[in-house]
């Protein structure tokens, strides 16, 4: 059941990549990004998509040293500055 579901999840992926073309490209290296940062700078970083442009939102969550969240900031969008 768990695998049927990974496996349908990875299809509907793949399906949204072709569909965006060039963007995907971009959502992939935009993970590359926020995984490096993560791991780097003790923050966790929450993505949405923005309900004014359709661009990324992004908002950071500190971390302590175990990882639990200590505080947030609002959804701030890469393409219009819009903020949530």
């Amino acid at each position: 059941m768990i695998e049927q579901r990974e496996a349908d999840r990875l299809r509907a992926l793949a399906l949204l990549d072709v569909a965006l073309g060039p963007r995907a490209v971009e959502r992939e290296h935009d993970r590359q990004i926020l995984t490096e940062m993560e791991t780097t700078m003790g923050q966790t970083i929450q993505t949405r998509g923005c309900s004014k442009c359709g661009g990324t939102m992004y908002k950071m969550i500190e971390t302590d040293d175990q990882g639990n969240p200590t505080s947030e900031s609002m959804y701030i969008c890469n393409n219009c500055g819009n903020i949530e």
